[in-house]
């Protein structure tokens, strides 16, 4: 009895030994008195629809998973891995952050995307725990075709066309030379004491207003008629422009790349977001001269610094409408071409270019600007 109960024993505590062993083998925390941390897929993935013509490359926006330290996409099409091989490609990763660029995509084909964080402790609500090995690659977004719009026009800004900018609260300016502003401006209800920055001189009619840092007219609510009712006929024109991009119901994309547009190329169409849109690199819209893009982006628009939108292929800016619902913000040195409809407040910061026209139905701020109209 007492030799068994000791064999027993020996062969209890071998066992022990060998579980340690391997459970420190798959988890080095543990040896270290600490819990193995899961990898976590993080709830809230958006973006990840990502059929489209000419694009060959997305941004993901994401919500990160808690106590995550940097993040990882994979991507495949059907069963294959965009490069390489196995079943998961690592495309990139970042620290910290919660935008992930995937390249080297085929321009119209379907994509399974997984985002997995790397190096996290615990998960947050929703997300989905896997083991230390490799599992198959779940698809976290539906993708579905979406036609191109075809024989796309213009929106018809009526009289509004007839100025480079117009707000219905004012217009400033950091008082700078070299400010330059070609085309007409106008503010209605607002009177000319709300230009300000550009060393206003009326004219002897009393109709209109000059600056040295404008190549054209400037208009105010408070000049002497016909001004003021010009004025409220454009302003009204514009919004009626805005009504009317907003009434699309065809449309090319909706949500398209997580309103994450930096380094990619996009066709004419009609784009569709109900959140911000950040443009962090150049954005190329490629197409012929009578091409149409139109962008309705619900909240605000965001031109990084010393980024562009670039036309190629014979596109114009007058062919380009930006219908925003919340801020545009232009940032320093950056390079934007098109028509801004914008429900609120419009901001060109230090040495930002335009060809095109800003509507803002608030106010329009300016730092030493060049601006073409279309």
């Amino acid at each position: 009895m007492v030799a068994s109960l000791i064999i027993f024993g020996a062969v209890a505590a071998a066992v022990i030994l060998l579980v340690a062993a391997y459970m420190l083998f798959l988890s080095p925390a543990l040896a270290a008195g600490g819990a193995p941390a899961p990898k976590t897929v993080p709830a809230n993935v958006t973006g990840l629809s990502l059929q489209s013509a000419g694009v060959t490359s997305l941004g993901i926006n994401f919500t990160p998973a808690a106590g995550a330290t940097s993040y990882q996409a994979q991507v495949r099409s059907g069963t294959s891995p965009v490069v390489g091989t196995g079943t998961f490609v690592p495309q990139s990763s970042v620290l910290s952050g919660k935008i992930i660029t995937i390249t080297g995509l085929t321009a119209s084909t379907f994509y399974d995307v997984k985002i997995l964080s790397v190096n996290s402790v615990g998960s947050s609500s929703g997300t989905v725990l896997l083991s230390s090995a490799a599992a198959p690659l779940e698809t976290l977004a539906t993708p579905t075709a979406t036609a191109p719009v075809s024989g796309t026009s213009a929106i018809n800004l009526a009289s509004a066309a007839n100025y480079v900018m117009l707000s219905k609260s004012g217009i400033s300016n950091v008082p700078n030379a070299s400010t330059k502003i070609t085309g007409a401006m106008g503010i209605s209800p607002a009177a000319a004491s709300f230009i300000t920055g550009f060393s206003l001189v009326e004219d002897s009619s009393n109709t209109f207003w000059t600056s040295v840092l404008v190549t054209g007219d400037i208009f105010a609510a408070d000049n002497a008629a016909p001004t003021p009712g010009t004025l409220t006929t454009a302003i009204n024109d514009m919004q009626a422009a805005y009504v009317a991009t907003a009434g699309n119901t065809n449309y090319t994309a909706t949500e398209y790349a997580g309103g994450i547009l930096g380094g990619l190329t996009l066709t004419a169409g009609v784009y569709k977001w109900s959140t911000n849109v950040g443009i962090d690199s150049n954005l190329t819209l490629a197409g012929s001269a009578t091409d149409v893009w139109i962008f309705e982006i619900a909240q605000n628009l965001e031109l990084a610094a010393a980024q562009s939108i670039i036309l190629t292929g014979g596109a114009l800016a007058k062919n380009v409408i930006w219908q925003v619902g919340g801020n545009v913000t232009l940032s320093s040195n950056s390079i934007f071409n098109g028509t801004v409809l914008c429900l609120t407040n419009i901001a060109m910061q230090t040495g930002a270019t335009l060809t095109g026209r800003l509507y803002a139905q608030t106010a329009i701020t300016l730092d030493s600007n060049t601006i073409v109209s279309t």
